[in-house]
């Protein structure tokens, strides 16, 4: 016999046999009627174990067949576009940040965290110790924030959670920009928007809007009623993508509750329906080809917003403001906005539905900006975590004046979201998923958005007639829309080049994209 194998032999048997003590304790412990919840803190005290191990152990699963649990959850819920997990990867991650002055293993992204957890039946703080947050950097703690209860509920039935939690966890080290103006964003150049109207290029037919928003009103009143009901019927016009007549509209509407402001200053309620029609101002003014204007609104927005104390209106201000900076190019300011954004909205996310879904349109928001920036890692990490309101909403879409999201909007995003990192399957697959019928029709703009990334998605594949078809659908659900978009004539143009010889149909299109009219300076 070697010298070193009755070592061997003793070890072996060691590991066996705590193995089975492990599995006789959670025996004992499941059959007096204590949850997975108590059998991971007891594994942790009694064997000295990392939270992450130990609730792994409280399921009585190997590092295999944890792995596989994890992987096959994350194909069922749609959660990523590629989740394998595997035993060593899961040791790993188990293992961080180790015990060493420097980390070691592999550190749990706040996404795997909430896979974990989810599966695990768990919240993704149970799954952290001291040493965990140490560690952490400000950005992670930032999406593993406040966003459920300490804990949450476990199953009785012994079986994993059924969608993913993001936990409660400690502040970020960082203090974020405030929201009260655009300008406190920094060196950006969109952080300096301008509010002269002399300085301002607008279409012909945006002239009333931009006197509406940047002429001096004098004192008014209105029913607050009244106020409320425009600014709703205003809203519908904006989903419906009927831009003509809301050009025609908003403006004096939005000069008559400027004027109630002067009157009533300190009346949050006009304050609030001033938000929601500065919203709708800036959402035309930008679709219409009119930075600076939209800016100046979503400004203005801001500041209303916040005079009002409502973290919700303040988060729609925020979400408008954050698509105006990202339309514009100013993509790490649009991102760093809307997690903000996102972060102050926390406290109060489980409020109402409306609040669910802002915080998930800000965080699926800050994924497009990371994803046209350029950082593919990030926009899947702020789009698995947004997933999380989707997954809270159920299976209906939230709709209302202060955003639009829930399952189907959260693919929305995905699908855009690899159309711009330059994922052409994974935009298709995505486009795929959504059930025809799912969003309500009168979402027309929200459709194209859709449309528009299915047919990105075709193109980056090669497939120039189903993404031809996909931009013709688009036109077909909002001519408005798709006419104004950048990017969808930028889509028809590339087509017009990549095909040898264009259908009539895509012909006619890229003639209406460039009637005449629509573009222009005062």
């Amino acid at each position: 016999m070697v010298p070193w194998a009755g070592k061997v032999s003793r070890m072996a048997y060691a590991k066996t046999s705590e193995r089975a003590e492990r599995r006789a304790l959670r025996e004992r412990m499941r059959a007096q009627g204590l949850t997975h919840r108590q059998i991971a803190f007891e594994f942790g005290r009694r064997y000295d174990m990392r939270p992450r191990a130990a609730w792994r152990h409280a399921r009585g699963w190997s590092l295999q067949q944890a792995a596989g649990q994890i992987t096959s959850y994350a194909a069922r819920s749609g959660s990523s576009t590629a989740v394998v997990m595997t035993g060593p990867h899961l040791c790993e991650t188990e293992a961080w940040p180790g015990y060493g002055a420097k980390p070691s293993g592999r550190r749990p992204t706040p996404y795997l965290l909430s896979l974990l957890a989810a599966v695990y039946g768990c919240g993704p703080a149970d799954l952290l110790d001291h040493a965990d947050y140490e560690h952490m950097n400000p950005a992670d703690l930032l999406v593993i924030s406040k966003t459920a209860a300490a804990g949450g509920p476990e199953s009785d039935s012994g079986r994993p959670g059924q969608q993913p939690l993001i936990h409660p966890a400690a502040r970020i080290a960082y203090t974020p920009p405030p929201l009260a103006s655009a300008r406190h964003l920094g060196p950006d150049p969109a952080a300096d928007l301008p509010v002269r109207a002399a300085a301002i290029t607008y279409s012909p037919g945006l002239a009333p809007l931009a006197g509406a928003l940047t002429s001096a009103q004098p004192p008014g009143d209105a029913p607050i009623t009244d106020l409320a009901g425009q600014a709703a019927e205003m809203w519908r016009l904006r989903q419906a993508a009927r831009y003509r007549q809301l050009a025609a509209e908003l403006p004096a509407i939005l000069t008559l509750a400027r004027g109630c402001e002067m009157s009533r200053p300190q009346d949050r309620r006009v304050a609030a329906v001033l938000t929601h029609l500065y919203n709708v101002a800036s959402s035309l003014a930008k679709t219409s080809g009119s930075p600076e204007l939209a800016g100046i609104a979503a400004d203005r927005a801001m500041r209303a917003a916040g005079s009002t104390g409502d973290p919700l209106l303040s988060g729609a201000a925020a979400y408008r403001l954050a698509n105006v900076l990202l339309s514009a190019g100013h993509l790490e300011s649009a991102r760093t906005l809307a997690v903000t954004a996102a972060d102050q909205l926390c406290p109060v996310l489980n409020a109402t539905r409306s609040h669910t879904a802002m915080w998930g349109a800000l965080l699926a928001t800050a994924a497009l900006a990371a994803a046209q920036a350029g950082d593919a890692a990030q926009a899947r990490e702020l789009l698995g975590a947004s997933k999380v309101a989707a997954d809270l909403l159920g299976t209906a879409e939230q709709a209302d004046l202060y955003s639009i999201f829930g399952p189907a909007n959260w693919l929305i995003h995905a699908v855009n979201v690899a159309a711009d990192i330059g994922d052409g399957t994974g935009a298709v697959t995505r486009a795929a998923q959504i059930p025809a019928g799912k969003l309500p029709a009168h979402l027309a703009e929200r459709r194209t958005f859709l449309l528009l990334g299915k047919a990105r998605g075709h193109a980056l594949c090669g497939d120039q007639e189903s993404a031809a078809l996909a931009l013709l659908d688009a036109e077909h659900a909002a001519p408005e829309e798709v006419r104004r978009n950048p990017g969808a004539r930028g889509l028809a143009a590339s087509l017009l080049r990549a095909t040898p010889v264009p259908g009539e149909a895509l012909l006619a299109l890229a003639a209406r994209m460039s009637y005449p009219g629509e573009q222009g300076a005062s």
